[in-house]
C-alpha cells in the first residue's frame, strides 16, 4: 500500500538516550507534540487510538517505528527511512545527525540481546507524519467511515451456522482465517451449499462461502462485513 508523506524527515542533533525528543525534532519542533514521558508511552498512546502497526514499515515514506528493550521500561522510538534505512539516536553522547542504520536487522544487532522491535505508525503523539494515498486497487471509498474502517471491498466470506437453510441464525463468520464474533440477528434468506465443519463451534456444524462487503482500515486490515446494509461486527 502506498503512502503520502505529511511531515519529512530531518536529520537532528541527538543527545544518546533522549530517543524520543530526537525523533520529534526529526519530524517537527517538539513543543508542537503533546508531552509524554518515553518511548513506550508514546507507542501505548498509539496503540490505544488504533494507529499502532505491527508489521514491518512501508517503504517510500518515513514513519516513526518502536522497540521495547527487555527490562529497560522506556524503550526505544527512531524513524524507518523511505529506503529502508533507520535514523536512530543509537550513540552515546552528543552528536550532530541522527545515526543511520542499514536496516531494521542491522540496527537490532546493533543493540544486542533484549531488544525487540514492535510496530510503526503513520503518527507521533497526536501529530500525522503520513497518510495511505489514494484508494487501493479493488477498494471503495466508505460514504461514512464506521468501525475504524475506510474502504469496503466485495470478497468471499465463510459464514458458519447450524444447517445452512433458511432461517438459520449464523453463528460466527470467518475472513482471512479470521473469527468475528457470534452474529445473532441475521438470518438465512436462501439455501445455500454446505460442508460440514472439522470442528463443530459456537453452535455451527456447517459452512459455506458467500460473497459479502467487507470493511478495512486504512492498512487495509478487515473491521467489520457488512451486507444489504447490515453490519456484522
Amino acid at each position: 500500500m502506498a503512502y503520502q508523506q505529511l511531515r519529512k524527515f530531518h536529520s537532528a542533533n541527538y543527545t544518546g538516550g533522549w530517543c524520543l525528543k530526537a525523533v520529534q525534532e526529526c519530524f517537527i519542533p517538539p513543543d508542537n507534540f503533546k508531552k509524554v514521558g518515553s518511548a513506550t508511552e508514546a507507542w501505548q498512546q498509539e496503540v490505544k487510538s488504533g494507529a499502532a502497526q505491527t508489521t514491518l514499515p512501508p517503504l517510500g515514506v518515513d514513519v516513526p517505528i518502536w522497540f521495547s528493550l527487555g527490562t529497560t521500561p522506556l524503550g526505544h522510538i527512531t524513524i524507518s527511512l523511505s529506503d529502508g534505512r533507520v535514523a536512530s539516536s543509537s550513540l552515546e553522547g552528543y552528536h550532530q545527525q541522527m545515526y543511520i542504520h542499514k536496516n531494521i536487522t542491522d540496527l537490532l544487532k546493533f543493540y544486542g540481546q533484549g531488544i525487540k522491535y514492535l510496530g510503526w505508525s503513520c503518527w507521533l503523539e497526536g501529530v500525522q507524519i503520513a497518510k495511505p494515498a489514494g484508494v487501493p486497487n479493488g477498494y471503495e471509498k466508505l460514504a461514512t467511515p464506521r468501525h475504524g474502517a475506510v474502504y469496503k471491498k466485495t470478497v468471499p466470506v465463510v459464514f458458519a451456522c447450524s444447517s445452512g437453510k433458511v432461517g438459520d441464525t449464523i453463528s460466527f463468520l470467518n475472513y482471512g482465517g479470521k473469527d468475528f464474533k457470534p452474529v445473532k440477528s441475521v438470518k438465512l434468506t436462501s439455501d445455500h451449499t454446505v460442508s460440514p465443519l472439522d470442528t463443530p463451534r459456537s453452535g455451527a456444524k456447517v459452512k459455506f462461502t458467500k460473497d459479502a462487503v467487507v470493511g478495512f482500515d486504512e492498512n487495509l486490515k478487515p473491521k467489520f462485513i457488512n451486507q444489504s446494509g447490515v453490519d456484522w461486527t
